[in-house]
């Protein structure tokens, strides 16, 4: 049992980083407690909710935000640190069906750049051309656009950005349920945007999602997750 104190800070990985890629929740525990984050993790984790009810189930989602709420509410956490972009909107949504018992939530690149900026986490400098692919979560849906740019810059890398990018990338074909429901449209979707990520002539193409990260791996184009590109420069 962890110890608890009033304001604990929770990193929240996700139901895909968790288990599908370990190595990634991995990553930023090791990045969060370089930054000096006193965090916390649950024994038992549940689903944020986000694909029961873009899917239409509002019941099954309300009964997994009441259970997360609930277990905040028993390790008195107070903020919630996720790497998963749908996650981090799904989070921010709870306050909207449970006024008054939703918790802060920040994405992780926001919390390492305010620890880059402070000196916290330092980093060996690197080069060469990168693109950035936006997840729809986190740039359309938050507005999220240029904390992780930012990062990969001062890590020394030149981005070159692809023909949609920002408010008009495209989506990775992952999203919504598509790659599960419409697997055609979803690979032609993942096709396309590798399309546009090869024309870059870009040494790799980073993303800040773990879906994002899945639908577009493809030996044809190197593809790294975020953490994969951060672990690599922290000194």
């Amino acid at each position: 049992m962890f110890k608890l104190f009033k304001g604990n800070t929770l990193y929240f990985p996700g139901c895909l980083t968790k288990k599908v890629y370990p190595e990634i929740e991995d990553n930023y525990k090791k990045i969060l407690e370089k930054s000096g984050i006193d965090f916390i993790m649950l024994e038992q984790q549940f689903c944020c909710g986000s694909p029961p009810l873009n899917a239409g189930y509002e019941k099954d989602f309300l009964k997994l935000a009441e259970k997360n709420l609930k277990t905040f509410e028993d390790y008195s956490i107070k903020k919630v640190i996720t790497n998963c972009p749908a996650c981090y909107g799904m989070l921010k949504e709870y306050e909207k069906h449970f006024p008054k018992r939703g918790v802060k939530v920040e994405y992780i690149t926001t919390i390492v750049l305010k620890a880059i900026k402070k000196g916290k986490l330092k980093l060996k400098k690197v080069s060469g051309r990168v693109t950035y692919h936006d997840p729809c979560h986190l740039g359309r849906y938050a507005q999220l656009y240029e904390d992780p740019r930012t990062i990969l810059k001062k890590m020394g890398y030149t981005i070159i950005e692809m023909q949609d990018h920002h408010a008009q990338s495209l989506c990775c074909g992952g999203g919504a349920g598509v790659a599960s429901n419409r697997k055609k449209l979803g690979d032609k979707m993942s096709e396309e945007r590798l399309k546009q990520a090869k024309k870059t002539r870009a040494k790799m193409l980073v993303t800040t999602c773990p879906l994002c990260t899945a639908r577009l791996d493809n030996p044809s184009v190197k593809v790294k997750e975020f953490s994969q590109a951060l672990i690599e420069v922290i000194k």
